[in-house]
């Protein structure tokens, strides 16, 4: 767990943690006294109500699939350019050298 650098931040975490593990103690006790307070089951509108929330989870991770695909296709084309470029320099070099040499030969 990353901490915070403010001290009345981590304070308050630690206190939503407590508050959690207490809770969860006092389900299990009330469960065991066979007064479950959580409903198992759900109305149709809150049915409803998950299913848009798990279309609305789909499209964003959709789009999300769609924009890392197309940064992938971009990085693709840019490595490709910068291999042509540096190949190109590369030759470039060579016929100077190439040249050099045959200019010296010939001195």
């Amino acid at each position: 767990m990353c901490e915070s650098t403010n001290p009345e931040e981590n304070f308050n975490n630690k206190n939503d943690d407590f508050n959690i593990e207490n809770s969860s103690e006092e389900e299990y006790n009330n469960e065991e006294d066979g007064e479950s307070e959580v409903d198992d089951e759900l109305t149709f509108e809150e049915m409803l109500d998950i299913d848009n929330k798990l279309d609305a989870l789909n499209l964003a991770l959709d789009a999300m699939e769609s924009k890392r695909e197309m940064v992938h296709l971009e990085l693709l084309e840019l490595l490709k350019s910068n291999q042509d470029v540096r190949k190109e320099i590369q030759e470039e070099q060579q016929m100077k050298v190439d040249v050099n040499d045959t200019q010296s030969e010939t001195k």
